[in-house]
């Protein structure tokens, strides 16, 4: 839970998603419009590695799917 001095600091400021970092609360937090995830900075490293797995296999499996089934 983020403490009353929970001051997050902006990592990274994108069109989907903005990452912060709270030294005080030592959280990770991922807001994505209306939602905002908490996470450890284990975690959250964890997350970016299955995100980047997910996207790796969506890739890969609309290269493996024949030009004439994508119209």
């Amino acid at each position: 839970m983020a403490s009353s001095s929970c001051q997050p600091e902006t990592i990274l400021n994108s069109k989907t998603c903005d990452i912060q970092y709270c030294p005080d609360c030592g959280m990770i937090h991922l807001n994505m419009g209306s939602i905002t995830v908490r996470m450890s900075e284990q975690h959250f490293a964890n997350f970016a590695i299955d995100v980047s797995k997910g996207l790796f296999s969506m890739r890969q499996r609309e290269q493996s799917v024949p030009s004439r089934m994508l119209m």
